[in-house]
């Protein structure tokens, strides 16, 4: 799952309209992500950062699946476990980065996480 704050999106995006022309823009789609981490790592460093364990419910794919069309959570649920849940692959992440913006430094998902 890709994890961006909105503070580093803003910031990269700021960069990106001000240090490019807009005809270089155009219709480029932009492969960003701040962190990429699976739910259960998410868990795990939020229950390392909180000192207290986290409960985590396990649904089953073909459940899950038969509900997306009714319930948020299953459409969400569903777009993590098919790996839809991404900014693109790490190398089209790496490439975006490094043609628009290659400073950026955007914060770890641990960095969400306040205790």
């Amino acid at each position: 799952m890709s994890l961006t704050s909105r503070p580093d999106t803003a910031r990269f995006m700021a960069h990106v309209l001000t240090s490019f022309a807009p005809e270089d823009l155009e219709w480029k789609k932009f492969q960003i992500e701040g962190d990429r981490k699976s739910p259960l790592q998410i868990k795990k460093i939020a229950e390392k950062k909180l000192q207290k364990p986290i409960n985590a419910e396990f649904v089953d794919y073909q459940e899950n699946t038969a509900l997306a069309m009714k319930d948020f959570a299953a459409i969400m649920g569903k777009t993590v476990e098919d790996g839809i849940a991404v900014a693109g692959t790490p190398e089209e992440v790496k490439e975006t980065i490094a043609k628009y913006f290659p400073d950026w430094n955007p914060s770890p998902v641990d960095a969400f996480i306040k205790a």
